[in-house]
């Protein structure tokens, strides 16, 4: 019975699944989990989708399985899909599949599905399914929109490149084709003689015409302004490409448009066949390109087919500025851009590489493919100098490696005479090897070296290896801008190998300075066997012992000696980020410090790798605090004189005080050690006695455990006892941050090693590396005497000199005191010293600076293997500080590069454009900003040369700097184009005149030296205006006027703020453009916040719409608001800010907080829409917004065209929940009769009406009351415009209760507007 009930409810459950999905808007299916997944409930929906009028015939058409709905074509990348979306954890299984109907028609669909357990355990798969054939015709539309240049509608460069790589993945399937790249000749002077529209229709012109030459097989793109590009499969033959590339030529010289309009144009050709001349897109496009600009320098308007006779030099504005993906760059200046970014990148990648050698090979890798180099590689000296090994080598495709042929090359046989190669510069180029001598082409041309640029490594003024490039397919011609690149990287990547080479040749010669410290420490160990701590040259725990117990047997009165333990805090961190060597160092100074900090006659030991014993005699509780304070107060110090500042030493202190009857040396240590446990337990830093610990029997611990775990820290934190002083200098300057670090730690370790009282190590500043410079050190018994660079040093550093024998060591004891001159004497008793010796430090052979090592106490003798260790030093110091020098200078030049134009110095644009919107945004200053150009830069260019060109350019920057202020900015913006910034102290007239002037005089010189060309400078001249706030907009200005010179007035500068051209000029840019703007994210949105006035906090925003064209130039909303307004695509604008506030507000939502209300704007347009209510009730139920957050701003002028309509569409909003307010109010005709009625919230004072009333006292007057009756008739009152604080506590004053202005905040990108304000609204929720 019970069986046959569960059946019945069975049966009764799928009723009502399928009555239930029959009722569906989509097609729902279940079928079993298992392998066959078979159908066992389906809708109508699903039938309908499939053509089927019932289940029968859809098991027919599909097996009645899942696998027979989805397309063959779709299944196997269907199921693996849905298998990796199980595999992920999901729940809700997604796909998109093609299914094929009854009728054989196809459609697309989407399905949803999950996987549902019955109560029997069986498995079941519960989906829907929707026609989403719509959509994905949709999106193959906008996948082939985006594979299109949208001003002709060809092939874009992206899907140009992809089609040829794709035709060419069938190797040697596919049949011969050919390549062909299209120049249109001096393009850009109708660009700017005729205007930037009529440009385009002549490029679109032009592109219907190629594409009607060729056939619809062949695929056509524009690659770049004035470039096309076409891939035939059709021709292969010379003749063939020859008669095709004619007619092309032809017909485009007779473009009606052109011939209309009077002008002249024509085209250059350059070809490549397939496979031929290159089996992939790259080397096929170099050698048509090589072709094109042969063709141009012959005389433009030909077709050149690839021929290999044709040079490298031939190849013109991509060559060198194209990257290997295809990357264009500006043809007049990709050149520089691509020095640039290779010099940042080099310094980049050694300065920051913690692996020299990784660094190196990638950087010739990123050279050798920039420059398109058969071979990059790098030769060293060996350290004897007698021959060079070939150590690093990058190889281009197809180019044999030969580093493992080219090892211990002797000057003297195989590479005889090769130095005197390289110039005065350091450059060796060879266009041809076969002018070398015999012996050196011997050894290149088994390389197949054909020519080659090799740039010389220098270390202290000698070669010591080369950085070479080598060209193996042909014999290249390197330009200036490539040599000079080269020769940068060289030399900075010789700063790094020159370093490395140094410390490898330090490490070499460490094999025989093993005995340096022999003598010295034999002496110490036999004299003090065992007594004192190598390290630190304090007892040693096991004398510390011995000696006080011995004090303890004399039997002192209780509580009158104090045992301190101490413990260095976090000491474990200091020697895992800096080091062993430097946590040695900082031992070694606190060791001076409890030197300093102890009286004489106090035990000091060292017990542990960082743990320290003292024994105060004759003392109490009160005093043995006092010297535990000034004992942590030493150690805190330590690192004061350093750059390691954010390194804080701090130490905590156990103290025992030995009480009656105390006599046992083990219980009072481990008293001690009871009370330091507590201590760091409390929180490190501190002193605690032993009577004040709480729970004695709490780690009580013998002596003897205490003293086998401090020695074992001892012996793994020591690691110096062993090491040679040229072996801890080498790793000072290998592991130190900073040259000063490295100083202070190895003079700590010196003075301690060497039993000194001072160390001096003076730096002169000459040679070239810094300015006048000392350090000092000494011991815990010598007072710091005097200024380390005061003049006394100088003396000393010049006497000295003279001094020196071969190791660059001199020595002055005392004892000979009699027998110096007057010089010798001072230099002693101005030291108080009885035995001083000097260390000399040489740079690239100049005597730049000394090391003295000082005895204040006793006279010493210093041998020889310690002689020859101190020099070994100096040049360790040496070369410490040169290293140093050079990486500063290289930090510096790439630093200029990366700010500064290479060709001209000039400001780069983005620097340009943050100095000056600071000084814009301090607004003391009235600026002008000229943009000024070269009119047909490129044909003078081609017709003198980019060298004579790039001179031009480097003059009129000149130009611009001489004649300026030294406060003014000045960029190249790009090829010809200049920008500059300054403040304009003369009147406008004076001014225009000047910029005139000066423009005159470097055309009339410059045409003077060059006869064959017309130079004219053409300026556009902005007197920015106080509502331009923007240096973008600024620079967009004074680009209008620059390009209106042409199109308005023949004269050479145009003033925006006089307005001389035509309007309808600017209007039609913006309106021809105003449609791609929208699509391709040109219009941002950005928001201002609204504060309320009594507390000043965010309480809202505005969002405004900016326009920012991809190129950076920012169009003022004041131009192009008006003009949308007038030809009605305002709607579309603000329907799309409307969108993108709620989906921003959306998006906050989701991050867990409640976001701030944001007002957008209606303009009349809007509201004249029918549709406008429920779009925007649409867009909030797709984003699942409340109301509340959204106010909708409305011009009081609205109400002056359609009253009636603006009402109706406010009242319909307030009652929808959203907020509404009145924007711009006394901006223009009053409403004040409407404002009982008007169903608003928000009263917005215009900002315009603001300030004029402000500034007599019957206008603030007005003012104050009109704010007054709009709060009293129950209406918000925000005033805009607030830029003062006297402007703020005004209106305070007169019940404002909101502000809006940049006194508060300049309108922000949303994102940054979400991290300054929204940010801690969302974290606080």
């Amino acid at each position: 019975m019970k069986t046959e009930r569960q059946r019945m409810d069975l049966i009764y459950m799928n009723e009502q699944i399928i009555l239930l999905n029959d009722s569906m808007p989509a097609g729902f299916f279940r079928c079993c989990a298992g392998e066959d997944r078979r159908l066992d409930i389906v809708n109508h929906e699903l039938l309908s989708l499939f053509g089927c009028t019932d289940t029968k015939e859809l098991e027919e058409l599909t097996g009645g399985t899942l696998k027979g709905m989805v397309d063959a074509r779709d299944y196997t990348r269907v199921l693996d899909e849905v298998l990796e979306q199980f595999r992920l954890g999901q729940e809700i299984i997604k796909a998109q599949f093609r299914i094929r109907s009854k009728d054989g028609g196809i459609c697309w669909v989407d399905c949803r599905g999950r996987v549902v357990e019955d109560e029997r355990g069986s498995k079941w798969v519960h989906a829907v399914m929707i026609d989403d054939t719509e959509a994905q015709n949709q999106k193959q539309e906008y996948w082939e929109k985006s594979m299109r240049d949208s001003l002709t509608g060809l092939f874009n460069r992206d899907a140009a490149v992809q089609s040829v790589n794709r035709y060419m993945q069938d190797g040697d399937k596919a049949p011969d084709g050919t390549l062909m790249v299209i120049d249109l000749d001096n393009f850009k002077e109708i660009n700017d003689t005729k205007g930037h529209l009529f440009g385009d229709s002549v490029l679109t012109e032009a592109a219907r015409c190629i594409a009607g030459v060729f056939d619809s097989q062949d695929m056509v793109g524009r690659i770049g302004g004035d470039e096309f590009l076409v891939f035939s499969k059709q021709l292969s033959g010379r003749e063939e490409i020859m008669k095709r590339g004619r007619q092309l030529i032809e017909d485009i010289a007779s473009l009606p448009s052109v011939k209309k309009s009077g002008s002249k144009l024509s085209c250059s050709i350059g070809a490549a066949v397939y496979p031929a001349d290159g089996s992939t897109y790259e080397q096929l496009f170099l050698k048509a390109d090589m072709a094109l600009y042969a063709g141009k320098n012959w005389g433009k308007g030909r077709c050149v087919v690839y021929d290999p006779s044709l040079r490298p030099a031939d190849s013109g504005k991509h060559a060198p500025g194209r990257f290997t993906d295809g990357t264009m760059i500006d043809s007049e200046n990709g050149r520089y851009f691509v020095a640039n970014k290779v010099i940042h990148y080099v310094f980049k990648a050694l300065y920051e590489s913690t692996d020299l050698r990784e660094a190196i090979n990638t950087i010739l890798k990123i050279i050798g493919l920039q420059f398109n180099v058969s071979r990059a590689y790098i030769f060293e000296d060996c350290l004897d100098g007698l021959a060079m090994d070939n150590t690093f080598e990058w190889c281009n495709e197809g180019i044999e490696p030969q580093k493992d042929k080219l090892q211990h090359m002797s000057y003297e046989w195989s590479a005889y005479g090769y130095r005197e190669n390289f110039g005065e510069d350091g450059v060796f180029f060879c266009m041809d090897i076969d002018h070398l001598p015999r012996n050196q082409r011997e050894v290149l041309k088994p390389q197949g070296v054909r020519s080659l640029l090799q740039c010389g490594i220098y270390d202290s003024g000698h070669m010591v290896g080369f950085v070479g490039f080598d060209e193996c397919r042909e014999n290249r011609q390197w330009t200036r801008e490539q040599i000079a690149v080269l020769t940068y990287v060289a030399r900075v990547i010789g700063i790094f190998l020159t370093k490395d080479r140094a410390q490898r040749i330090l490490k070499q010669r460490l094999a025989t300075l093993q005995n340096v410290l022999e003598e010295t420490s034999g002496k110490v160990r036999g004299s003090s066997k065992g007594a004192f701590d190598a390290l630190t040259n304090l007892l040693t725990a096991g004398a510390f012992q011995e000696q006080t117990e011995q004090y303890i047997e004399t039997g002192p009165a209780p509580y009158t000696t104090a045992l301190f333990i101490l413990d260095m805090d976090d000491f474990k961190r200091i020697n895992e980020e800096k080091g062993k060597l430097f946590g040695n160092v900082v031992l070694m100074n606190v060791a001076n410090s409890l030197k300093q900090a102890c009286r004489e006659g106090y035990l000091i030991a060292r017990f542990g790798g960082d743990e320290f014993l003292v024994l105060l005699k004759n003392t109490n509780r009160e005093d043995a605090s006092a010297v535990g304070r000034t004992i942590q107060r030493e150690i805190g110090g330590i690192l004061s004189d350093t750059d390691s500042k954010k390194e804080r030493i701090s130490c905590s202190i156990g103290v025992c005080l030995a009480g009656e009857g105390e006599r046992n040396f083990s219980d009072i240590i481990v008293k001690a050690n009871q009370a330091l446990l507590q201590v760091k337990k409390s929180g490190k830093g501190g002193i605690l006695f032993y009577e004040a610990v709480e729970d004695k029997e709490n780690g009580s611990i013998s002596y003897d455990y205490l003293k086998q775990a401090r020695e074992a820290k001892r012996r793994e934190q020591s690691s110096l006892d062993d090491k040679t002083t040229t072996a801890v200098a080498l790793e000072v300057f290998e592991k130190s941050a900073t040259i000063d670090e490295a100083i202070h730690i190895l003079m700590g370790f010196v003075g301690n090693r060497f039993h000194l009282n001072r160390i001096v190590l003076y730096m002169n500043g000459e040679g070239g590396h810094g300015k006048q410079s000392a350090y000092q050190w000494v011991d815990d018994r010598t007072a710091l005497l005097y200024d380390p660079t005061d003049s006394f040093r100088r003396e000393e550093f010049y006497i000295f000199y003279h001094l020196y024998d071969g190791n660059g060591i001199a020595v002055l004891r005392r004892r000979e005191y009699e027998t110096y001159n007057a010089g010798l004497k001072r230099i002693l008793d101005r030291a108080g010293a009885y035995t001083m010796l000097s260390a000399g430090i040489f740079i690239e052979g100049r005597y730049s600076g000394m090391i003295l090592l000082v005895n204040t106490e006793t006279e010493r003798e210093w041998s020889r293997a310690e002689c020859e260790a101190v020099s070994e030093m100096a040049r360790i110091v040496a070369s410490g500080i040169k290293n140093t020098s050079m990486l500063i200078e290289a930090k510096q030049e790439a630093e200029y590069y990366r700010n500064h134009d290479a060709l001209t110095g000039l400001m780069r644009y983005d620097r340009f454009k943050e100095s000056c919107q600071m000084l814009m945004d301090e607004g003391k200053e009235e600026y002008v900003l000229v943009a000024s150009d070269i009119k047909g830069f490129k044909f003078i260019n081609e017709a003198i040369g980019y060298t004579q060109g790039d001179n031009i350019l480097r003059m009129f920057g000149d130009m611009l700097t001489q004649n300026g202020l030294e406060t003014n900015c000045y960029t190249r913006v790009s090829a010809d184009q200049f920008l500059s910034f300054g403040v304009c102290g003369m009147d406008r007239n004076d001014f225009v005149n000047m910029v005139q002037g000066l423009n005159n005089e470097f055309c009339r010189m410059e045409n003077e030296i060059y006869p064959n060309i017309n130079l004219m400078i053409r300026s556009g001249i902005y007197f920015i205006e106080k509502d331009c706030r923007e240096i973008e907009t600024a620079v967009d200005r004074a680009t209008i006027a620059r390009k209106s010179v042409d199109y308005i007035i023949r004269s050479t500068s145009v003033v925006f703020n006089d307005g001389p051209f035509d309007s309808s000029y600017r209007e039609n840019e913006i309106i021809n453009r105003m449609e791609y703007a929208l699509k391709h994210g040109e219009f941002k949105v950005y928001l201002q916040p609204k504060v309320g006035l009594d507390g000043l906090g965010i309480v809202g925003a505005e969002a405004l719409v900016r326009w920012q064209h991809e190129d950076g130039r920012i169009v003022s909303p004041g131009d192009f608001i008006p003009l949308f307004e007038k030809n009605g695509f305002i709607t579309q604008v603000d329907t799309y800010v409307f969108g993108t506030v709620c989906s921003q507000l959306s998006q906050w939502m989701e991050q867990g907080g409640e976001p701030l209300p944001i007002s957008v704007n209606l303009s009349s347009v809007d509201i004249a829409s029918e549709q406008l209510i429920p779009q925007i009730l649409e867009i909030t139920r797709a984003c699942g917004l409340d109301h509340k957050y959204l106010e909708f701003e409305l011009t009081e002028t609205a109400f002056l065209s359609d009253s009636a309509r603006t009402f109706h569409v406010m009242k319909t909003l307030q009652e929808e929940g959203f907020i509404t307010s009145i924007d711009d109010f006394g901006s223009g005709y009053s409403i004040m009769n409407m404002m009982a009625d008007i169903p608003t919230d928000v009263i917005k004072l215009d900002c315009g009406f603001v300030q004029s009333c402000t500034k007599t006292g019957r206008g603030r007057e007005f003012l104050g009351q009109l704010i007054q009756m709009t709060n009293k008739m129950g209406f918000t009152s925000l005033c805009e415009g607030i830029e003062t604080a006297q402007e703020l506590k005004m209106l305070r004053e007169m019940g404002c209760e909101l502000g809006q202005g940049y006194y508060f905040s300049r309108p922000l990108p949303m994102n940054v507007f979400f991290e300054k304000f929204c940010r801690k609204v969302i974290d606080k929720s």
